[in-house]
């Protein structure tokens, strides 16, 4: 077989499983809080004549970053539980 689930869904480096969790929870934070700072405190008329902040590309990749991290994220989570028990 030239592809097995084992080669995306496990850390490949010599760290504890929760450190690696840690990891992905933390980095998934940040864009979070970091995307609803962008949407909230989106610049005004001043600066993007009247526009909404969803006009831009950047802020839809940024939305795709971000499930992409948390859909990792819960991943993770469930193959060390599926793993542990």
């Amino acid at each position: 077989m030239l592809f097995s689930p084992c080669y995306v869904c496990f850390l490949q480096f010599k760290i504890p499983e929760s450190v690696f969790i840690l990891y992905k929870a933390v980095l998934a934070a940040y864009t979070l809080i970091w995307l609803i700072i962008n949407i909230v405190e989106a610049p005004g008329a001043e600066t993007n004549n009247g526009q909404s902040s969803f006009v831009f590309l950047t802020t839809w990749t940024y939305i795709l970053l971000n499930l992409h991290l948390y859909v990792s994220l819960f991943d993770a989570i469930f193959m060390t539980w599926k793993v542990v028990v």
